[in-house]
């Protein structure tokens, strides 16, 4: 999917205050996620309203003005990436020269204009203003930037590259060498952006004959109607409606389910079951996500902003519908929501939106520990749980890897986040608290949330006549009195479930100044222990223990593997019939 808008700076709008808020780089997903008031929807609404195709420069309204003790002129830029402004600086430098060498321009210049466009993005982006939709030359070469690039380069050398590009003699530095030069650079800038979008939070599908001028849901059975019966100019209007009945078909499970507009154009009917019901019957959830998805279905190449999608929508249902978003449509999409269901959408970007009473902030969430915490103050509860189709607990990140990749390959269709949830409990939970600890409790009684679910745990065996721990054998026997599934690992731990060779090729590869040579293989071994290399590439005496599991992981499951390694075949293909069942 294309990324039309990279990156975003925005200062003194609505609850964005003195300190900017520098975003991106944007994905074709972008969420902003926060509690309520807390400015969640400032982006979506600066983008809709001062961004896209045929825009003015922007002339805010009073309300939009950032009201805090420090206030200022209400200011935003659009995120160009360094390299991309560095190769059409290039492109104007060697246009600038054509006469001068035609095809042949020196290429000592180029190292300047990469030094120049390196110091004009310290975070990766140049920052630019639009006039008419243009970059603004004027607001850009500011006493201020001129300034702080005297140094980037040689006065010598900013005066042969000014001197090169307006065939001029003379000058000074700051007067001329510099501001010229970069008048130079962003005038010959382009930045494209395609219409923009905007869906509201309160949706309503319409009556007939009233304009489709938004996307509040006036105009849309007139759309359809066209788009059910399109001219014979106008086909491929008759491809997007079978998308969108496809996409009515997964959500409500029924294979020949399909959308028709009467001819009095009074509902939007469903025929299913060999009965026809208006969409609305089908509940409110059903209506608001089929309105989403035609929008989104219709607005093909554009950027579209959703204002909390998840309004009335079963978590299993946000995921379909991102699912549908991601296969056919070809937008980028910012969304606000205080929904937990988006934070793990593959490829997305998330931002977290905070307010501390007297200005919004917000920040991109990278590492899960960070998306965690977004969960945290979200508030995400036991109903969670109660909403997923079926429930795998295991240790950490790299155990979802790996049950991700074994499930794909004997279940491709099964997807998680929408067939099923993976969650973690963590080692703690069964290595270092006892059987009748309050934490234990507490992770039994989940089960009373789902009875779809599995815990996958490794044994921790050090032969195969070694017991298990209490912990676990408490979990086991609770989990499976009440139908759930308790995999214990056959061998020490879940990486034994993994060929052997193939693990140690991938720690090699990871660990490559590093790794000598392999451990003794066992089912009871430590299976990411290997032997370092000592001096002169001769192998060392202490055994290395310590590994990246989860890169580990992502490695090893980069190719298809053997299920054929101890018991797994049979776990897997138990676990794959399970959620089958749960999702039926």
């Amino acid at each position: 999917m294309p990324v039309f808008l990279q990156g975003l700076r925005v200062q003194f709008f609505r609850g964005i205050g003195p300190a900017a808020a520098e975003l991106g780089p944007f994905k074709d997903f972008n969420f902003f996620v926060g509690a309520n008031n807390s400015g969640k929807s400032t982006v979506l609404d600066l983008i809709h309203r001062y961004l896209g195709s045929g825009k003015q420069e922007p002339k805010p309204e009073q309300l939009d003005s950032f009201t805090g003790a420090q206030t200022g002129p209400f200011y935003f830029a659009i995120g160009m990436p360094a390299s991309d402004f560095k190769a059409a600086s290039v492109a104007r430098f060697k246009t600038a020269t054509h006469q001068r060498w035609g095809d042949r321009s020196p290429t000592q210049y180029e190292p300047m204009i990469s030094k120049i466009s390196e110091a004009l993005a310290p975070n990766g982006f140049v920052w630019l203003q639009l006039r008419s939709g243009k970059p603004a030359s004027d607001l850009f070469v500011t006493s201020q930037l001129i300034a702080s690039l005297v140094n980037v380069l040689r006065p010598s050398e900013w005066e042969n590259l000014w001197a090169v590009m307006t065939s001029s003699s003379g000058g000074g530095i700051t007067q001329h060498w510099i501001p010229q030069v970069l008048s130079m650079f962003v005038e010959n800038l382009t930045v494209s952006l395609p219409t923009v979008r905007f869906i509201p939070n309160n949706r309503q599908i319409g009556k007939a004959s009233e304009a489709f001028e938004d996307f509040s849901g006036r105009g849309l059975i007139d759309r359809l109607a066209q788009l059910q019966n399109p001219g014979h100019d106008k086909r491929d209007d008759w491809t997007l409606f079978e998308q969108i009945n496809r996409f009515l078909q997964t959500v409500t499970g029924r294979p020949n389910a399909k959308i028709e507009i009467p001819h009095d154009r009074q509902h939007v009917q469903v025929h299913m079951d060999n009965k026809v019901l208006p969409l609305s019957s089908l509940g409110t959830g059903i209506h608001e996500v089929i309105m989403i998805a035609t929008f989104c279905t219709i607005s093909q190449k554009q950027i579209v902003c959703i204002e909390e999608p998840e309004s009335h929508l079963h978590p299993l249902l946000q995921r379909k519908l991102i699912s549908y978003l991601q296969a056919n449509t070809s937008n980028q999409y910012f969304v606000a929501t205080h929904s937990p269901s988006f934070i793990d959408t593959e490829g997305a970007a998330i931002f977290h939106v905070t307010n501390d009473g007297s200005q919004t902030k917000i920040s991109e969430s990278v590492l899960r520990h960070e998306r965690f915490a977004i969960c945290t103050e979200l508030g995400i509860r036991a109903s969670d749980i109660v909403q997923s189709n079926f429930v795998i607990w295991v240790e950490g990140p790299s155990d979802r890897v790996y049950v991700q990749h074994w499930i794909g390959l004997i279940a491709p269709k099964l997807k998680e986040g929408i067939h099923y949830s993976i969650m973690f409990y963590g080692g703690r939970l069964l290595s270092h608290l006892s059987a009748d600890d309050d934490e234990v409790s507490e992770f039994i009684q989940l089960r009373s949330l789902n009875r779809h679910l599995c815990v996958i745990m490794d044994s921790d065996k050090a032969t195969a006549h070694t017991k298990i721990n209490a912990t676990k054998s408490r979990i086991i026997a609770e989990f499976e009195k009440g139908g759930g599934k308790a995999w214990l690992t056959k061998g020490r731990e879940i990486e034994n479930y993994i060929p052997f060779e193939r693990l140690h090729e991938s720690l090699k590869t990871l660990y490559a100044a590093k790794y000598h040579s392999p451990c003794e293989p066992s089912p009871y071994a430590h299976a990411l222990h290997y032997w370092p290399k000592a001096s002169e590439g001769k192998r060392a005496r202490k055994i290395e223990t310590s590994a990246d599991k989860v890169r580990v992981a992502k490695l090893a499951t980069s190719k298809p593997m053997d299920l054929a390694q101890l018991d797994l075949k049979k776990h897997v293909t138990d676990l794959v019939e399970r959620i089958r069942a749960a999702n039926t």
